[in-house]
């Protein structure tokens, strides 16, 4: 608990008094050179705009916000998680080059 205090404060809905007040990771997403897929639940604590902000920084990247979801999109909508993952990583195989014969597509 003390680690997890000083990091982040008493709450991570509200960070303040820890070593993560200040901090903004956001320009630091624009290095990232893989695909990316964020997800979100409408009821998520993870708000649209700071999924929005990330998104922003980020070259390659695809967002889906679950509508009938909390922040465990994986366990209020398992199927429909399942199907989005699948369907993202189909197509994020099938953008790659055909000269590299060690990756297969289904």
């Amino acid at each position: 608990e003390e680690i997890y205090v000083r990091m982040q404060g008493p709450s991570e809905f509200s960070i303040t008094n820890s070593v993560m007040e200040n901090m903004d990771l956001n320009p630091q997403l624009r290095n990232i050179s893989v695909p990316v897929l964020l997800t979100n639940g409408r009821f998520d604590t993870m708000r649209g705009p700071n999924i929005r902000s990330m998104a922003a920084e980020i070259q390659n990247v695809e967002m889906i916000m679950f509508e009938r979801s909390a922040h465990m999109t994986m366990i209020d909508q398992p199927v429909e998680m399942n199907d989005a993952l699948i369907n993202w990583w189909f197509n994020v195989e099938m953008e790659l080059p055909y000269n590299q014969p060690d990756i297969n597509v289904f």
